[in-house]
């Protein structure tokens, strides 16, 4: 991923109590991957509403009296 600080840590022969056992023992790739899916949905939809107004700012800029030439709107031709 190039939009956040990673790196990979791996413990060996390490013990955690039970009580601060974040999920199930052994099910932390499940965890981590379920989330990712989560953050992967809220970039798509940022990315979407980001082209969606970028696409009707266009649109509207074409549409105005700075963008006439010849007497006719460069969104009608």
């Amino acid at each position: 991923m190039r939009t956040s600080d990673t790196a990979e840590i791996t413990f060996t022969d390490m013990f955690v109590e039970d009580d601060a056992l974040l999920g199930n023992e052994g099910e932390g790739f499940y965890n981590i991957s379920w989330e990712l899916q989560g953050e992967r949905l809220v970039g798509a939809a940022g990315s979407i509403a980001g082209a969606r107004r970028s696409f009707e700012a266009a649109l509207a800029y074409t549409r105005s009296n700075e963008r006439r030439s010849a007497s006719r709107s460069a969104s009608t031709r």
